[in-house]
């Protein structure tokens, strides 16, 4: 059996068999493809370029706690992560997204480097005057992204391993990313 928690994804692949490969390997295998696809989902969660700066101050700023929430009718984004998707200013916090396989911990972990992108922390955690955005955690639990998550689990599974057995999807019950993913 073969038990993984990438995001917020739980995978469980029972009556595992595949022709010379470990468990262990199928494990690292799985958990590979699904967090580098979260890795992918979250740069594009942070690569919205339709808003300057001088835009969405043009809008009030809808992001402002004045307002009580995110205004996003104003910056006209629908859907689940509409209210979390990061403007990109520059290329700073996208290179400041990081991710890597931790074997010690047996988890894939992503995480926004503070060195490269200081100012990632307020907008991930919010400030007295701006509501936070945690487009890590937000991008990781969308009900889209779980499923593409699914698909890469599936795809390692039947055809780079050719593996038979029954694979189950569910919620993790913890975050990997330790609710912000700022270290």
């Amino acid at each position: 059996m073969i038990q993984v928690n990438a995001g917020s994804l739980s995978v469980v692949a029972a009556g595992f068999t595949a022709i010379g490969v470990t468990m262990d390997r199928a494990r690292v295998m799985v958990l590979g493809a699904a967090g580098r696809r979260l890795h992918t989902e979250i740069r594009e969660s942070l690569s919205i370029r339709d808003h300057t700066l001088t835009d969405l101050e043009g809008l009030d700023h809808p992001y402002a706690k004045r307002h009580g929430r995110v205004l996003t009718g104003r910056l006209g984004h629908a859907g689940p992560l509409a209210g979390v998707l990061v403007h990109r200013q520059s290329n700073d916090m996208r290179r400041a997204l990081q991710s890597a396989f931790t074997p010690s911990k047996r988890g894939y972990r992503v995480w926004v480097n503070l060195t490269v992108a200081p100012y990632a922390r307020w907008v991930i955690q919010g400030t007295k005057t701006m509501f936070g955005r945690d487009v890590l955690w937000e991008t990781a639990i969308d009900r889209q992204v779980r499923a593409n998550l699914m698909r890469e689990v599936v795809r390692v599974l039947g055809k780079e391993l050719r593996s038979q057995g029954v694979v189950r999807f569910g919620s993790s019950s913890r975050s990997p990313l330790s609710g912000t993913g700022i270290p």
